[in-house]
């Protein structure tokens, strides 16, 4: 089973990503898309702290001009030919166990960015829930974009719907998933998948199973 891990995409500063082309020729069973498919904190001013200072000065403004912004980034990165042809061209994309997405801070926030909001420097660059809010929605719209659309579809014009209302209690079921990788590969990984901006990291268990083989 072949396996490709990727991360830290930039479409605004490489808009020609020809990586993606070496990738497609890989022919890969399954896709990690790791985190940093955007760059929240690039081009805005004092990065990790024009966000938090905005959205805390101009708490509906600044979210909206937040949530703009990260759609801007996000098609973008759906803008880059070889990144749209090679997730099109994947076989696999629809099978949460063949296309896995998950986002790191840049994607979830600003640099360094933190899950859990508290006091002292630990919790410097938490982030609240209003924002967290609106990074999970349009994460959503982006996986939503790479799950079903064809390679000739444009991003979605707008935010999606009820982008800034406050998320639903208990475990979310579109970030959390265990399973097994591969899909119809010959061997299989066991994966417990958790997104990255809430524990800092992600965290996987691959537990390695190799296929049976015929008698001699």
């Amino acid at each position: 089973m072949k396996i490709v891990f990727t991360s830290c995409m930039d479409a605004e500063r490489v808009a020609d990503q020809v990586i993606w082309k070496r990738i497609a020729q890989e022919h890969p069973d399954v896709l990690m898309l790791l985190g940093d498919q955007i760059y929240m904190d690039w081009g805005v001013g004092l990065a990790t702290a024009f966000w938090p200072a905005l959205i805390a000065a101009q708490p509906e403004q600044g979210l909206e001009a937040y949530a703009r912004d990260m759609h801007r980034r996000y098609a973008l990165q759906w803008g880059v030919a070889a990144f749209r042809e090679l997730i099109c061209g994947f076989a696999g994309r629809a099978d949460k166990g063949q296309l896995l997405l998950t986002w790191d801070d840049h994607d979830f926030a600003w640099n360094n960015s933190l899950g859990v909001v508290g006091e002292g420097p630990a919790y410097q660059h938490g982030v609240p829930a209003r924002v967290k809010a609106v990074s999970r929605r349009l994460f959503a719209q982006f996986a939503i974009q790479l799950r079903e659309a064809s390679a000739h579809d444009r991003y979605p014009d707008d935010l999606p719907a009820e982008w800034s209302a406050p998320l639903p209690l208990g475990e979310p079921e579109d970030l959390f998933w265990s399973g097994t990788l591969g899909g119809g590969a010959t061997a299989h990984l066991a994966c417990f998948w958790t997104p990255a901006g809430t524990a800092r990291r992600v965290l996987w268990a691959p537990a390695f199973s190799a296929p049976s083989r015929p008698p001699p």
